[in-house]
């Protein structure tokens, strides 16, 4: 677990909604995926980037289907 209070919360958030609406979890289509990979063309990315102290907020996270 976490030692980040902002992950711990985001991951305990993510569990309730879990555990109240499993019907909700569905595993990710060929499709998804596909629409996923068009989405990001060209976007630079890095696993060491530093995004600094920004916080996520679950109700700005949207995955329109």
């Amino acid at each position: 677990m976490s030692t980040d209070p902002r992950i711990s919360s985001l991951l305990a958030s993510l569990a309730l909604d879990i555990a109240r609406t499993p019907e909700k979890i569905f595993p990710l289509d060929e499709r998804l995926i596909k629409r996923a990979e068009k989405l990001t063309i060209g976007v630079a990315t890095s696993i060491d980037e530093d995004i600094g102290e920004t916080q996520l907020s679950l109700a700005r996270l949207s995955f329109p289907l």
